[in-house]
């Protein structure tokens, strides 16, 4: 998909929405839905039975541990500068590959903020 104007991206604001993000890095073109909190186990027996799709249910989530934190932290630090590359590297192949303006189509959980920092470095 092409989009040649920014009329057309416009239109695609209207209908989406951004989320936590801002509204010129991503557009959710998904539909909201307001979803009662599952406990797991209730989740895993909806999922099991075939009576729910693990989409159409929500868990609560806790809010991560200092430990967790402390890891993300560490993560963070050790693979900046090799995802920094790789992501440069790969926006630069983009480009060169494709002769036209970009949009970038993601999966919404993990793709979602791989695509930001995509498009910032296109």
């Amino acid at each position: 998909m092409t989009i040649k104007s920014t009329d057309s991206i416009e239109r695609l604001r209207k209908l989406g929405f951004s989320g936590s993000y801002h509204a010129d890095d991503v557009i959710f073109l998904l539909q909201k839905m307001n979803l009662k909190s599952t406990t797991n186990e209730e989740k895993e027996k909806l999922i099991q039975s075939g009576k729910k799709h693990y989409s159409q249910m929500i868990c609560d989530e806790q809010a991560p541990s200092k430990h967790h934190l402390a890891l993300y932290k560490q993560a963070l630090e050790q693979g900046a500068e090799r995802f920094a590359r790789e992501t440069t590297e790969l926006a630069n192949h983009l480009i060169a590959l494709i002769n036209e303006p970009i949009v970038l189509v993601s999966l919404v959980r993990a793709g979602v903020p791989l695509g930001v920092c995509l498009k910032h470095a296109i």
